[in-house]
């Protein structure tokens, strides 16, 4: 975060970094046959603008505007004139991916063609600490006898051949260079884990990928991140830009995909306290079912290798680990199994899971105080049992155990880890036990699993609001922010964003921008829609389920496949999959769905990019983050608006939020969210300036409600066809059999 003054600022000429991109421009020179973008040459200098200023700038900018680069040129500009320090985070591994691999080493090749007295662009990509493999751990872990009997033989052959890659060169040491990820287990006992790490005194702080990655990031211009890490830095650092946090320090930040700011930032600020998670902890400490296994083992053994003058000592120190600490660990254990006994019985259902918002009528209930009780016997226990660890662990010191033997402080590292997780447990149960009228507190209580004795159980506490919060701690102390991504705005309005994200609080007041199409939507791109479609909403969506088997069915087959459908539900997926796949294989085309059990999404995308005639079911993840350009995709079926119904907690406190407030959370929250996906699900059809292809909405709405027009006049001006089945496939048939211009 930034402690930049404006009279330190060295400004760019935002008409000078447009014209990069333009006609005559240094990007023209390189590439043949170059088409300058005039929507991409206007972000890079309205971005320009609000680096000078020290903006925050939000900026839509369609599929084929170049957004990338357009931000990345005036800020690398800006970054290497001050000599300062820009954030890129994205929320997806392929942007990230993009960003690194093309638009990134493209920019380098030009700024050094083009200033070549200057040292050539730096940037470096970071993960959270969590990925990067430990070199310390790793050889410890090799000499963990408890370790060869808790592992597994699969978990063991993992943990060789994690030795053997390490040892490698050509990767950075993440987990994301391997090419199979280890087991979950197995990589949690040699990654770079904060509590484990001994810093500069560790005999391979000099390899170490972790702290390599973090010099490397001391020198670069820009860094490139994601949202979930950019948010991590936010929050250790409080707002306090002097402040040390899990990133070096920067000015300005660049959020692509930003429409999941407040998402993301609303997963960031939420604690949890779940039964797996306790378990789990206690489970590491000492092994239920291995004698000798975990980090209380481990010093034990340590201990019991002492010898010589300090015997004696080590030799009391694991008397107490084997009398005293397990029965204040069966304590903890006794008090949480307690507590999620009584949280299955009072909020689970017998069948299924379920998600109760503790609201503020259940918050004064006995149920709730009773809850609370137990959440603070809990804590108390908790505290107590930390506080023996502690003491044993000072003891140890206090002796010269850990100083004088290596085995016993790597150990004693190992128990400093475990009891940094157990407070932070301690404060999360003190949070949702402190909740109060800002914050949503639910209870989730998963549904039985065959084959397992007992359920997922967990209380959260999240932000109702995260615009303060986001305000406070993000935007206020930057220099300059921009926020990007092809939909922000619902109804050509910014207004959900700025409330969601605190940008309506920042003074001065944020600046927007909306860039039009590069494509020619009217030429490319048929908007179907059927008014006769039976309402969603009428007999529990019986009839329109019916419709769509017929519709569905019968347009896929006109175009040929290249068909995304797209659904709100599983539900309803599962119902017209079931009842057309085999028609669909029987007419040479190739159905696929998105299912929970099934292929990767990335598999599936895969799989339908390279297949004639696919027909791709998907719903939720499959609205948005989709490039499938060409024929391979021609046709996108909409079943339904996707209105989300305000089912989970966080959303219901929203919606409780605005009622209060005297606002309709339907006009002031779920119809722009609805908004916004559908001109997401819109946008994975036109995706170059060669695609053709069309839009079917299934939902009458767009035509019967009073809100309909808002849905349509959101889209870009595409073709309309307003017509029955029976029209609207012979259209399509005529509009895929002509020459395109």
């Amino acid at each position: 975060m930034s402690d930049l003054r404006a009279n330190e600022l060295q400004k760019i000429v935002p008409h000078a970094v447009s014209q990069y991109l333009g006609e005559n421009g240094p990007l023209s020179r390189k590439i043949e046959a170059y088409e300058p973008r005039p929507s991409q040459m206007e972000m890079a200098g309205s971005i320009a603008h609000c680096l000078n200023r020290g903006d925050a700038l939000c900026v839509e900018a369609p599929t084929g505007v170049g957004k990338s680069l357009a931000y990345l040129l005036p800020t690398t500009l800006w970054a290497r004139l001050n000599g300062r320090r820009v954030v890129v985070a994205t929320r997806t591994i392929n942007l990230q991916r993009q960003l690194m691999d093309q638009e990134l080493p493209k920019l380098a090749e030009l700024l050094n063609e083009e200033e070549p007295d200057q040292e050539g662009l730096n940037f470096v990509e970071l993960v959270g600490r969590g990925n990067y493999i430990c070199p310390q751990r790793l050889e410890e872990a090799f000499r963990q006898p408890s370790l060869k009997i808790e592992l597994a033989d699969e978990q063991q052959q993992d943990l060789w051949a994690l030795k053997a890659w390490s040892m490698k060169d050509g990767h950075e040491g993440r987990r994301q260079d391997l090419r199979e990820a280890p087991d979950f287990r197995v990589w949690n006992e040699v990654n770079a884990d904060a509590d484990n790490c001994g810093g500069p005194k560790c005999s391979h702080f000099d390899r170490c990928p972790f702290f390599i990655s973090r010099r490397r990031a001391a020198k670069a211009d820009l860094l490139v991140v994601n949202h979930a890490l950019l948010l991590a830095d936010v929050s250790a650092k409080g707002g306090d830009s002097k402040a040390e946090g899990v990133l070096p320090r920067w000015d300005v930040a660049v959020v692509d995909e930003a429409h999941h700011l407040e998402a993301e930032a609303t997963r960031a600020f939420s604690v949890e306290i779940s039964s797996r998670q306790l378990n789990r902890q206690l489970d590491r400490l000492l092994h239920p079912r291995i004698p000798g296994a975990g980090d209380l083992g481990r010093l034990d053994m340590a201990l019991g290798g002492v010898s010589g003058a300090l015997e004696d000592k080590a030799h009391a120190l694991s008397n107490r680990i084997v009398e005293e600490l397990p029965d204040w660990m069966r304590a903890v254990r006794h008090t949480g199994d307690r507590l999620w006994e009584a949280l299955t019985l009072t909020y689970g259902d017998e069948e299924g899971g379920r998600q109760v918002w503790i609201d503020e009528g259940r918050r004064k209930g006995p149920e709730w105080l009773d809850t609370l009780e137990r959440f603070e016997e809990l804590r108390v226990t908790l505290e107590r049992f930390v506080g023996r660890l502690q003491i044993l662990l000072d003891d140890a010191e206090h002796h010269g155990l850990i100083e004088h033997d290596a085995h016993v402080q790597q150990a004693a590292r190992g128990l400093e880890s475990r009891l940094a997780r157990l407070r932070a447990l301690m404060e999360a149960v003190q949070a949702i036990a402190a909740g109060d009228d800002e914050i949503c507190t639910w209870v989730e209580v998963g549904a039985p699993s065959k084959g397992r004795s007992s359920r997922f159980i967990a209380v959260f506490a999240a932000p109702i609001c995260v615009d303060q919060a986001l305000h406070r701690l993000f935007f206020e102390p930057n220099w300059a922010t921009v926020l990007t991504s092809a939909t922000l705005s619902a109804d050509k309005r910014f207004d959900l964003l700025l409330a969601q994200t605190g940008l309506v609080h920042c003074r001065p007041s944020a600046v927007t921008l909306a860039l039009p199409s590069p494509f020619d939507h009217g030429a490319q791109a048929l908007l179907g829609m059927m008014p006769s479609m039976p309402d969603p909403r009428e007999e529990r969506g019986r009839l329109h389920t019916e419709a769509l088997i017929t519709a569905v069915d019968q347009l896929t087959r006109r175009v040929g496949g290249g068909t995304l459908v797209l659904f709100t539900s599983f539900r309803a997926m599962n119902q017209v999959y079931d009842v057309l796949a085999s028609g669909l294989v029987s007419a040479g085309l190739k159905p696929m769905i998105q299912a929970r059990q099934g292929p990767s999404r990335a598999e599936l995308l895969r799989q339908f990019r390279e297949t004639e005639g696919g027909v791709l079911f998907g719903t939720d993840s499959f609205w948005e983050g989709i490039d499938v350009p060409g024929d391979a995709l021609r046709l996108v079926i909409i079943t339904k608006l996707p209105f989300s119904v305000p089912t989970e907690p966080i959303a219901m406190a929203r919606h409780e939020r605005l009622r209060l407030q005297g606002k309709n959370a339907f006009f002031e929250l779920t119809l722009p969210q609805a908004i916004l996906r559908l001109r997401q699900g819109y946008g994975r059809l036109i995706r170059r300036r060669s695609d053709r292809g069309a839009v079917v909405i299934l939902d009458p709405r767009v035509e019967t409600a009073r809100y309909g027009k808002r849905f349509i006049n959101s889209l870009p001006p595409a073709r309309r066809l307003r017509a029955e089945l029976g029209q609207l496939s012979d259209a399509l048939g005529e509009f895929f059999s002509s020459p395109s211009d």
